[in-house]
């Protein structure tokens, strides 16, 4: 990708036949770190130079590079789009990724569809059924690393281990005022524990668990959600986004107005737990 070049112009030199050759900043650009002639200006007349002449003006060139006379552009600074806050503050925030996919492209911004998709992946290791509900929480016990899941006290077996053939688990018959649950059970088919969705929601069945490398009585767990909206529209938003809400809230950058987002993966940072927990925040940046 060429950059647009800085300097003093235009960039002159003495031709092999002593007449002045000129060449304006605006038919130079950067590839990387090679300044050269470039468009136009390069077919219409810089290759129409005697070779000699070429030859000269690509070393002058570089040396122009080399010595920083001539530098690139500087970059834009990239326009924020929109705010996104996780919904739970602490530092499982910090594994939400946020992903925009332009699906109809329009010069128009008012005009162009895009679709937010949103994924968090929380990963729990050594966990056994007698540290669970110290680790990601109960209805009773607050849990050092909560996240998308609690475990239910009541239904906690200490001396059962996960069935090791069981490998997914999905939550089912969240609403509001009830939240999505699933019985994870051993090899006997005997309850180990139950897990429950961290809130009250139809979302709540969303939510999925994996669990693996069963050893003894200790195992792994990895919990899932993941939602997408798709056909969104500048004018509709952050109102179109609020079926996210479960995760993430969208809203205008500090800046200004919602713009289209750009294309990619967009992953929040900054939550932290602890007696003040702190929500995860990202910024999207505009597409154009």
């Amino acid at each position: 990708m060429s950059t647009p070049v800085v300097g003093n112009g235009p960039f002159e030199v003495t031709s092999v036949r002593g007449g002045l050759l000129s060449t304006p900043l605006s038919a130079l650009s950067f590839n990387g770190n090679v300044l050269s002639v470039e468009g136009a200006w390069k077919t219409d007349v810089f290759d129409k130079y005697d070779a000699a002449d070429q030859d000269n003006i690509t070393k002058l060139l570089k040396y122009f590079a080399d010595h920083k006379i001539a530098i690139p552009t500087a970059a834009a600074s990239p326009k924020p789009a929109a705010a996104i806050t996780a919904a739970d503050a602490g530092s499982a925030g910090n594994r939400i990724v946020v992903t925009v996919a332009i699906t109809t492209p329009n010069l128009d911004p008012t005009l162009v569809e895009f679709s937010i998709s949103v994924t968090q992946d929380i990963p729990y290791t050594g966990l056994s059924a007698a540290t669970l509900e110290s680790v990601i929480g109960s209805d009773s016990v607050s849990g050092a690393t909560p996240g998308l899941v609690q475990a239910v006290h009541a239904s906690i077996d200490a001396t059962k281990v996960p069935d090791a053939a069981v490998a997914t688990y999905g939550l089912a018959g969240g609403a509001a005022g009830i939240n999505a649950r699933v019985d994870v059970n051993d090899a006997a088919h005997k309850l180990v524990f139950t897990l429950e969705a961290r809130h009250d929601s139809a979302d709540g069945d969303l939510t999925a668990v994996e669990v693996s490398n069963v050893q003894g009585l200790t195992f792994d767990m990895t919990v899932r959600w993941t939602k997408a909206v798709t056909g969104l529209v500048l004018g509709h938003l952050p109102a179109d986004a609020v079926p996210l809400s479960y995760l993430i809230t969208l809203a205008p950058p500090t800046s200004g107005a919602i713009s289209v987002p750009a294309e990619g993966d967009t992953t929040l940072g900054g939550g932290s737990d602890g007696v003040s927990p702190v929500a995860a925040k990202a910024t999207l940046f505009a597409n154009q």
